[in-house]
């Protein structure tokens, strides 16, 4: 392992720790997160989002996930697939059925559509204001975005948690993808450009 990764694995170690602590003082966050989303103009223009159920210590995303089939847009989930580091999205619905998938995620079952997502909003274990996302380490994100990216132009990508989630600098490499905006409790920023 060279030294950057190296880094970049402790980094992820302290962040988690740091994560589950803020997870334990700040478990209703999420009521102010998502107020800020729903009164953007990214959330408003887009039409197909996809979110995530949240795990662990990140930040809750079930009233999330409820609210934007409420307001009658789209909801995806993204799927990891078989042998690659790929995600698919597919449409959820209030009857769709969720299944366990791979690494013991909540997903959607394999009946659902797959379609294309306008914003995407991740979970993260960090992120700092440039808008470079520190994940579990899987590069399924990385991967799945960069594809995207060459389609659509125009999609937008969120990097969601708690704003004392944020570092002073990421450890990135060459495959990391920067994300656009960074939501918290705090508000929506848009990444500062390096």
């Amino acid at each position: 392992m060279n030294n950057s990764n190296q880094l970049k694995l402790n980094q992820r170690k302290t962040s988690l720790k740091n994560r589950n602590i803020l997870f334990q003082k700040n478990k209703y966050a999420y009521k102010k997160l998502f107020n800020y989303l729903y009164e953007s103009k990214i959330f408003k223009d887009s039409k197909v989002i996809s979110s995530y159920i949240s795990i662990n210590s990140e930040i809750q995303t079930i009233d999330l996930n409820k609210k934007i089939l409420l307001l009658h847009k789209t909801l995806c989930l993204p799927v990891i697939t078989e042998r690659n580091k790929k995600l698919i999205f597919k449409k959820i619905t209030k009857r769709t059925k969720m299944i366990k998938g791979k690494m013991n995620l909540i997903e959607p079952s394999i009946n659902s559509k797959t379609i294309i997502p306008d914003l995407i909003l991740a979970p993260c274990v960090a992120f700092d204001k440039y808008g470079n996302r520190l994940g579990y380490g899987g590069g399924y994100y990385d991967y799945t975005i960069n594809e995207l990216r060459r389609k659509n132009k125009k999609l937008n990508l969120i990097v969601v948690g708690f704003s004392d989630q944020e570092v002073e600098k990421i450890i990135v490499n060459e495959n990391d993808q920067k994300l656009d905006y960074i939501l918290t409790e705090k508000g929506l920023i848009k990444r500062i450009n390096k």
